[in-house]
């Protein structure tokens, strides 16, 4: 792990390869860049410099972002956003890949949209995953129910750490959206997400502040690959959709077998999703 240093603070960063096309993996919330290491070496290759940052709040990143006009603390997940904007923008490159895992996913995707806003779009942006509850329309029942589970798991995660039951607010959490067993995670593991409990919290409340413009989704042509896991909770595939019914320029595949922790778990599998869509923008 090395230290970006930026006017803003330090941000942690994860690196591997070496040259000019860059490929920046955010990772999900309770997680980090480490959780990363397997699908960068799956995706690694000649020419490509892989750079994974910690977000706000997770390993030795302090970056401070600026306060929103009414000088409130700014939401968590565009704070994460101007992070990646900031990796993004710190390394000379020919050509820029963004991809977001979960919470990292709904960053990806702002960070696309900033970019293309900005008049310098990125190449490719690939999203397994992204939480965005504020995208789903909940006039299906089948969308409502969904989202309501995953509202009432969100409603219970922070009302326990509040209330000071931060284990029991953390597992339900873990084990709703992974494939393992809280009690089958590793005891380091266990406790480091405990003590970030506040941290966890925290982001799933900010995404489901997350507000996205329709009108501006579908002006976004930065070629995009969204993922799911066929095992993932229903309302993983909810997120899929609408983004991919949402934005101009999309494609949507499914992983048989995998769930919401596929990156991590089986980085193979989804580096093997990953890689034709980048052959068909030459981008191998």
């Amino acid at each position: 792990m090395t230290s970006l240093e930026t006017l803003h603070g330090p941000i942690e960063v994860l690196t591997a390869g070496a040259g000019s096309d860059l490929f920046v993996l955010l990772h999900a919330t309770a997680a980090g860049p480490k959780s990363l290491t397997g699908l960068a070496g799956a995706l690694g290759g000649p020419n490509r410099y892989m750079v994974a940052p910690a977000m706000t709040g997770y390993g030795a990143t302090r970056f401070v972002d600026q306060a929103t006009s009414d000088d409130a603390p700014p939401n968590r997940i565009l704070t994460n956003r101007a992070i990646a904007t900031c990796v993004v923008g710190a390394f000379a490159s020919d050509r820029r890949v963004v991809f977001g895992h979960s919470m990292g996913g709904a960053v990806a995707l702002i960070t696309a949209l900033q970019a293309e806003n900005d008049g310098r779009p990125l190449d490719a942006v690939v999203l397994y995953e992204p939480i965005l509850p504020t995208l789903v329309d909940r006039s299906a029942p089948e969308v409502a129910k969904a989202a309501a589970w995953n509202d009432d798991l969100r409603r219970f995660l922070v009302r326990q750490v509040g209330a000071g039951n931060a284990e029991a607010g953390v597992r339900q959490f873990i084990e709703a959206w992974n494939e393992t067993r809280w009690l089958a995670l590793p005891e380091t593991s266990r406790q480091s997400m405990i003590a970030n409990a506040e941290i966890i919290a925290t982001d799933v409340d900010s995404l489901d502040h997350l507000c996205l413009e329709p009108d501006e989704l579908a002006a976004c042509e930065t070629p995009t690959l969204l993922l799911r896991g066929e095992c993932s909770p229903e309302i993983a595939g909810h997120f899929v959709a609408s983004a991919a019914a949402h934005l101009a320029n999309a494609q949507a595949v499914t992983l048989p077998g995998c769930g919401h922790m596929a990156p991590m778990l089986a980085p193979r599998d989804v580096a093997a999703a990953i890689i034709p869509f980048l052959d068909h923008l030459g981008l191998a």
